[in-house]
């Protein structure tokens, strides 16, 4: 079956926190619901993974693990899906252009992407 929509998981080998998340995503992704996704994983300390990473131009290096939504097109293409708060109201959604989550490793984030926010950000691309 074909996909339409892509999560590109961009991480580094190595790294303990991009295993938990492409872990977490790998089992939200046996869900029914989400059975229109794949995964593709991107290590930032190889060429591929790097070029990838720094055309995206949305991406914080110091903030992986970090994931984008992307859904194809009419063309059968994949594209980066515009997150609908910066449709609306770009100066409060700065930097957020696209659909996706990076690491927050403040206090308040504690550097883990939860199960919780992988869905959320996985329900704003299907709504």
């Amino acid at each position: 079956m074909t996909k339409q929509y892509r999560i590109k998981v961009y991480g580094k080998r190595g790294c303990n926190k991009c295993a938990i998340l492409k872990s977490r995503l790998a089992k939200l992704l046996e869900n029914e619901k989400w059975q229109d996704f794949e995964m593709m994983n991107y290590d930032i300390l190889t060429e591929d993974g790097l070029v990838s990473f720094v055309k995206e131009e949305v991406l914080n290096p110091q903030r992986i693990p970090s994931f984008l939504i992307q859904k194809r097109n009419e063309n059968g293409e994949f594209e980066n899906m515009i997150n609908p708060e910066w449709k609306t109201n770009k100066k409060e959604a700065e930097p957020f252009k696209f659909i996706g989550i990076e690491t927050d490793y403040s206090s308040k984030g504690n550097g883990v992407i939860t199960p919780k926010q992988i869905d959320t950000v996985l329900e704003c691309a299907i709504c």
